[in-house]
C-alpha cells in the first residue's frame, strides 16, 4: 500500500506507520463474518478500512466475541483501536473518542408478550436476556429492582436464550434487536427505551495522541457523510449520526 504522506509526518501515529498496520478490535454487530470464506463486513470493517487508509498502512480488524474480551485485548496492546460505546464503567479501563453513533437501549418481545412498556418489564417473574458486561447490561442493572437478568457471553447466545423460551425478553440495542426480529416470527421490538448510548472508538489509557488523530478522522468522516453510508450500507436501522 502506498503511505499517505501526511500521515506518514504525523507524530501521533508514527508508531503505526512503523509498523505498517492498524489493528482495530471490534465485536459482532461491528461486523458479520461469512461462515465459509472467513470474509469479515460490516460498518465496523468499512470505517476501520478508511482510518487505515488515512493513515497509509494496511487494516486488520481483531475479532472479540464481546466487550469484556475486546476491552482486555486493547490494554494488553493486542490492538491499537476498538469500537466501543462510552459507558460509564469503562472510563477508568479505556480513553474515549467523540461520539458518532447514537444507539436506542431497548427490548426484543416474543410473539404473544404481555410487555408493552418499559415499567412492564420490571417484575418479578420477567426474565432479561442479556449479554455479560455489555453496556445495555450495565445501564439495565442500574435500573432493574425486581426483574431477573440471565447472562449469556455473546449476543448470539442472549438471542437463543429468548429464541428458546428461556427469557421474556432480551436486552440490547436497538439496531441489534431491530436486526434479530425478523429471524424471530411474531417478535417485536418495544418502542420505549429505558437509555440511550454513544458509539465511540477507544484507545488504552496514556494515548492522548493517537485518540487525537482519530477524533480528527471521525469529525471528517462524519461530515463527509462516509460514517452515514456505512450504516447505511450494513442495513442497520435506529441509529442516529451525532454531529457536534
Amino acid at each position: 500500500m502506498t503511505t499517505n504522506i501526511h500521515a506518514s509526518q504525523d507524530v501521533r501515529v508514527a508508531d503505526l506507520v512503523h509498523a505498517g498496520q492498524v489493528r482495530i478490535g471490534m465485536f459482532p454487530p461491528h461486523y458479520i463474518k461469512n461462515a465459509t470464506t472467513g470474509e469479515l463486513k460490516g460498518w465496523g470493517v468499512e470505517l476501520a478500512h478508511a482510518l487505515a487508509a488515512r493513515i497509509g498502512v494496511e487494516s486488520r480488524p481483531v475479532e472479540y466475541p464481546g466487550p469484556d474480551k475486546l476491552l482486555e485485548g486493547l490494554n494488553a496492546d493486542a490492538c491499537d483501536a476498538a469500537f466501543l460505546v462510552n459507558s460509564p464503567a469503562w472510563v477508568n479501563l479505556v480513553d474515549f473518542s467523540e461520539p458518532f453513533l447514537q444507539q436506542d437501549f431497548t427490548f426484543l418481545l416474543p410473539s404473544g408478550s404481555s410487555i408493552r412498556s418499559i415499567a412492564d418489564v420490571d417484575r418479578p417473574e420477567v426474565r432479561i436476556a442479556v449479554v455479560r458486561h455489555h453496556a445495555s447490561t450495565l445501564e439495565l442493572a442500574r435500573i432493574l429492582t425486581q426483574a431477573k437478568m440471565v447472562n449469556a457471553d455473546t449476543l448470539q447466545g442472549a438471542f437463543e436464550l429468548l429464541r428458546n423460551g428461556q427469557t421474556d425478553a432480551f436486552a440490547s440495542t436497538r439496531p441489534q434487536l431491530l436486526e434479530d426480529s425478523p429471524t424471530l416470527p411474531g417478535s417485536a421490538v418495544l418502542e420505549d427505551r429505558y437509555g440511550v448510548v454513544f458509539s465511540v472508538m477507544g484507545v488504552a489509557k496514556g494515548r492522548s495522541a493517537r485518540l487525537a488523530y482519530i477524533n480528527e478522522f471521525l469529525r471528517d468522516a462524519k461530515t463527509s457523510g462516509l460514517v452515514q453510508r456505512a450504516f447505511d450500507r450494513a442495513g442497520w436501522r435506529g441509529v442516529r449520526v451525532v454531529f457536534p
